[in-house]
C-alpha cells in the first residue's frame, strides 16, 4: 500500500509540476504574442507616420513646382514689360532728339537767310 500511495503522490506530484509548467508556457507564449502584437501595432504606426510624411512632402513639392512656375511666368512678363518700357523709352528719346534736330536745322537755316 505504501508503496502503492507514493506511486499516486508520486503522480500528483509530476501532474502538479504539468500543469505549473504548462501554465509558464501559456505565460511565455502569451507575453511572446502581446510583444509581437506590440510590434504589429508599432511597425503600422511607422508606416502610416511615413506615408502621412511622403504625402506631406510631396504636396510641399507639389506647391514649390506651382511656386516656381508661378515665379518663371512673372519674370518672362516683368521682362517683356521691362522691354515694352525700354522700347518707350528710346521712341521717347529719339522723337525728342529729331524734335530738337528739327528745331536745329530751322534755326540753322533761318540764320543762313
Amino acid at each position: 500500500k505504501d508503496s502503492l500511495r507514493e506511486k499516486a503522490q508520486m503522480v500528483d506530484h509530476l501532474n502538479n509540476r504539468m500543469e505549473s509548467e504548462k501554465q509558464d508556457a501559456e505565460k511565455v507564449l502569451e507575453h511572446a504574442v502581446k510583444q509581437r502584437d506590440d510590434q504589429i501595432t508599432k511597425l503600422e504606426e511607422d508606416i502610416d507616420n511615413f506615408q502621412r510624411t511622403l504625402k506631406e512632402k510631396e504636396t510641399k513639392m507639389n506647391n514649390m513646382e506651382m511656386n516656381l512656375a508661378n515665379f518663371r511666368d512673372d519674370q518672362r512678363k516683368n521682362s517683356q514689360l521691362a522691354f515694352e518700357l525700354l522700347q518707350g523709352l528710346f521712341a521717347a528719346i529719339a522723337k525728342s532728339f529729331c524734335t530738337a534736330l528739327d528745331e536745329w536745322n530751322e534755326e540753322t537755316i533761318q540764320n543762313l537767310q
